[in-house]
Parts: C-alpha cells; sequence; structure tokens
C-alpha cells in the first residue's frame, strides 16, 4: 500500500466529498426505482421529482476539524506537538494544615 502525505489525503477526502454530491448511473437508476415506489404511495405522484431523491452530503459535517486558514492550521501543528512534548505535571491540593506538614517533613520550616 502506497503511503500518502496528509496534505494528499485530505485532497483525496475533499474529492470523495466532491464525487458523493454527483449521483453515477447506479444512483440515477436506484433514484428512479425508489422514485416510483413512493409514486404509489402518495396522493398526488405527479408532484414528486426525481431531484427530491438525491442524497446530499452536508459539506460542514464532513470534516468539520480540518483548519481552513494558514493560521489555524499551524496553531493546530503547534498544540499537537506541544501535547506530544511536554510531560503530564499532576497537581495536589494540599490544605495549609497538610502544607506545613509537608515542609516540615522535609526539613524546609
Amino acid at each position: 500500500m502506497e503511503r500518502w502525505t496528509e496534505r494528499q489525503l485530505v485532497v483525496a477526502l475533499v474529492w470523495l466529498a466532491e464525487q458523493q454530491a454527483q449521483p453515477d448511473r447506479t444512483d440515477h437508476y436506484l433514484m428512479q426505482v425508489a422514485l416510483e415506489v413512493a409514486r404509489g404511495h402518495v396522493k398526488n405522484p405527479r408532484r414528486l421529482k426525481l431531484d427530491d431523491f438525491r442524497l446530499r452530503p452536508k459539506p460542514d459535517k464532513v470534516h468539520p476539524d480540518l483548519p481552513q486558514t494558514r493560521e489555524q492550521a499551524a496553531a493546530l501543528s503547534k498544540s499537537r506537538w506541544q501535547g506530544m512534548m511536554t510531560m503530564p505535571v499532576k497537581r495536589v491540593m494540599l490544605t495549609p494544615e497538610q502544607f506545613a506538614q509537608h515542609l516540615k517533613d522535609k526539613g524546609l520550616d
């Protein structure tokens, strides 16, 4: 399997999303079948059109997390790198009495 760069993958996903909006021969056939079935179950069958059965993907739902500008892409990349390179810090909340005891135990009082 050929390896793709992230840019090639994004372009391929956008192309696939655009292709889903364009019906091919099979989609047209299935739309016609659905139209004829639906015409048998409605009061006024002439009001139904073939375009009523076209599937329309919502482009904003395809990849909402993709950055739209160069600055957003840079900020996303920086935050990912920072998240991978920093060590998590465990924070402990102490009461004043516990803090005083901790200092006393360490000999720092």
